[in-house]
């Protein structure tokens, strides 16, 4: 029968009977240290515990591999309150004693017993194991750095037992098929078996008895770490699978400035799982166990409406993008032509993941536009009245828009770096300000034709490639009852840089 690598989900509950049996039986397992601790070491013990469950062969095969000291133990005999035992020594406390008692020679001897071509497995994985954990006569084991990521050495010697015979096993948090490791495993063509759990998400969902078919999820890991926080800044609802490096605290530091609550478990699955409600500025400041799991609110009591897609509405809206200046409170012309923002929104490709500034705001339409289009939106305005207007724009298009109040360019300073940013000024300072934080594109609205030159050279002394239109538009009345009336055109002028 061919070897597989059995993917097994755990959360703290029970594993499924075919699951434990499928540890006891493999000789390689890979896993983060909490749950090598935990599972490797019961398991182990139950299998040894269980002789009935061991046919000869498997017995002999078993004492073949242990080394002289181990089958002279195993042949004294252990009773089950030492196999108990010998599972709960293997403790967080313990477990790096235990992993530096179980040193380099034991490990050979182990080696030494087995097939050429599985001490040669044992080599490669050897080699890809910072810090294993093991025990006498158990598998080869594997520690991983993060619950959801396999490395290319640990697939290595996944696909190397399999190929010698061995059966694998590796033990994930929550489903494996959900942002986990069967994504790797099958893009290596490894032989799989699943036994997913509940995942992180729908456990902490639970926990505060909250439906989550409206939460948009992201992965926080590695580069993704903007882009996700981004999405927590504009969705109302987010579930963040954290990573190293990445957890509750960091996502609590980039979410400052924004109104939200965090619900955080901890120690998801393990002895101190705790749950934690908490505001961004507290999630900072406080230290975290993982793995961890967040649900990024907007308003912990508010539940989004039953919909027909996961994650909530799609981007774009139903009812496009570029609407007409009667979809905005704005003052008397200043609430920029549709073809204006259609133009601009194009250039600044406003999306989920992204961070757009909305400079000098106005009445925040740019702004808003692009939050219905997905993206975190910063507007930032000086005066107080067009500042109500951009509260309200917001509220009426159902758009989360962080405000800020102040004159520019001295009110950036300070504020997280922006993926795009849209200039309703072609005040060369502000330009300038703009161009040197090193966002991929910058939209500059020109109001005129001698702001030209100073902008365009601004962007390019930035290292923005420049281009630009003069924009004409004039409304057509009369078409629904067949008349053809053109009114007066307008014109607008946008410069637009993308970084090269």
């Amino acid at each position: 029968m061919t070897a597989t690598v059995t993917v097994i989900g755990v959360n703290g509950d029970d594993l499924p009977a075919a699951a434990v049996n499928a540890l006891a039986e493999a000789r390689l397992v890979v896993g983060g240290r909490s749950v090598l601790m935990r599972w490797v070491a019961a398991a182990h013990s139950a299998a040894r515990s269980d002789g009935a469950a061991r046919s000869d062969s498997a017995a002999r095969s078993d004492s073949a591999v242990r080394s002289d000291s181990a089958a002279r133990s195993d042949s004294a005999g252990r009773s089950d309150s030492a196999a108990r035992s010998d599972c709960a020594a293997w403790s967080e406390s313990a477990g790096r004693s235990d992993c530096a008692a179980w040193s380099d020679s034991a490990g050979r001897a182990d080696s030494a017993g087995r097939s050429d071509s599985a001490a040669r497995d044992t080599a490669r994985s050897d080699a890809v194991r910072s810090d294993s954990l093991a025990l006498p006569g158990g598998p080869r084991t594997i520690e991983l750095p993060g619950a959801a990521e396999l490395p290319g050495s640990a697939l290595d010697a996944l696909a190397a037992s399999v190929e010698a015979g061995e059966p694998a096993v590796v033990l994930a948090a929550g489903d494996p098929g959900y942002f986990g490791v069967l994504r790797a495993l099958r893009a290596r063509s490894v032989p799989t078996v699943c036994w997913p759990a509940v995942s992180h998400l729908q456990r902490i969902a639970a926990m505060i008895q909250r439906p989550w078919d409206d939460v948009t999820v992201v992965a926080m890991g590695g580069r993704a770490f903007r882009k996700a926080v981004n999405v927590c800044r504009a969705r109302p609802a987010v579930g963040v699978l954290t990573a190293p490096g990445a957890g509750p605290a960091e996502l609590g530091a980039a979410l400052v400035g924004w109104r939200r609550t965090l619900v955080v478990v901890q120690d998801v699955g393990g002895p101190h799982e705790e749950l934690s409600i908490v505001d961004p500025a507290e999630a900072a400041a406080r230290t975290w166990r993982e793995p961890s799991i967040v649900l990024c609110l907007a308003d912990l009591d508010r539940v989004g409406p039953a919909g027909w897609l996961a994650g909530g509405e799609p981007v774009p809206p139903a009812d496009g993008w570029a609407l007409g200046q009667e979809s905005f409170t704005h003052r008397e012309g200043m609430g920029g032509s549709p073809e204006l923002r259609a133009l601009a929104l194009a250039r600044l490709a406003p999306r989920p993941g992204v961070l757009v500034w909305d400079v000098a705001a106005g009445c925040g339409a740019v702004g808003v536009e692009a939050a219905r289009l997905g993206a975190a939106v910063i507007a930032v305005e000086n005066d107080p009245g067009l500042c109500v207007r951009i509260v309200a724009n917001a509220k009426r298009h159902g758009v989360d828009v962080r405000l800020v109040d102040g004159p520019v360019p001295e009110a950036l300073a300070g504020l997280p770096k922006p993926d795009a940013v849209f200039l309703g000024t072609a005040r060369t300072d502000v330009v300038r300000s703009c161009a040197g934080l090193g966002a991929a594109r910058i939209v500059v609205e020109v109001h005129e034709l001698g702001s030209v030159g100073p902008a365009r050279d601004a962007l390019v002394d930035a290292g923005y490639v420049v281009d630009g239109r003069l924009v004409f538009a004039a409304p057509i009345h009369g078409l629904a009852s067949g008349a053809a009336a053109v009114e007066q055109a307008s014109s607008n002028l946008l410069l637009w840089g993308t970084l090269r």
